[in-house]
């Protein structure tokens, strides 16, 4: 299938989602610089996380945008994106540990995710990036299911609170640590100068302490079509 063909279908896709694939694609880049890999290994990461929800394509619609809680039913389906992903991703020529990635980024830490229930380490790098990222945008993002997002804060508490069972911890810290400085946070009207900011965001004081600065940087545009133009074609040629 020709590159143009491919950027096409995932600019759609994109759209349908309401740009959530390609924020999940700036999140997971900017937790990447803070992980010595190779380029070649980052790009495969953020391609993954860019497509991780490509599945949702072969799903009804009215699932997808049905608001309040999906029915039995309803869950088994929306859940199935992630098998429906291998589908689309193998056909476009996809490597298997790009649709590996994909595959099994709502995979948890206490093996109590889905498809396959994979514990641990035995869930690819990449996707425990992509599930953090994902799970993050969900929450500050409006949703049919969710008259109000979560504020940054708010959604940072629920990743640290989550660590250990359904987030990587270690991954969880680097992920708050590459949104913005240190040095650019307040909390509870102080500077945050220290590297482990998990501890201090889940300080037990009743909840006296809150975020009272803590923006990510959306200010700088990415240009993701032309981003992964280049990357589609690094990897399809290897």
């Amino acid at each position: 299938m020709l590159k143009e063909a491919i950027i096409n279908i995932i600019a759609r896709y994109n759209l349908l989602l309401d740009g959530h694939p390609a924020r999940v694609y700036h999140y997971c880049s900017l937790l990447l610089g803070k992980i010595p890999l190779s380029v070649k290994e980052k790009e495969e990461i953020t391609t993954a996380a860019y497509l991780h929800d490509i599945g949702k394509l072969l799903i009804k619609k009215d699932v997808l945008d049905k608001s309040g809680s999906l029915d039995e039913k309803e869950e088994l389906f929306a859940k199935a994106h992630t098998l429906s992903s291998i589908t689309i991703l193998s056909s476009l020529g996809f490597g298997k540990d790009l649709i590996r990635m994909v595959l099994l980024h709502h995979e948890r830490i206490d093996g109590k995710g889905y498809p396959y229930g994979i514990p641990g380490s035995e869930i690819p790098l990449g996707a425990r990036i992509i599930s953090i990222a994902d799970a993050f945008d969900s929450m500050i993002s409006l949703r049919t299911y969710r008259s109000t997002p979560l504020t940054v804060g708010e959604a940072l508490k629920e990743l640290v609170r989550c660590s250990n069972t359904q987030f990587d911890p270690f991954l969880v810290n680097l992920f708050i640590d590459s949104l913005v400085p240190p040095s650019e946070l307040t909390f509870g009207g102080k500077s945050l100068k220290e590297s482990n900011l998990r501890d201090r965001l889940w300080e037990k004081d009743k909840g006296k302490k809150v975020l009272n600065h803590f923006k990510p940087n959306h200010n700088k545009e990415i240009e993701f079509y032309e981003s992964l133009a280049l990357i589609l074609g690094g990897i399809k040629n290897a």
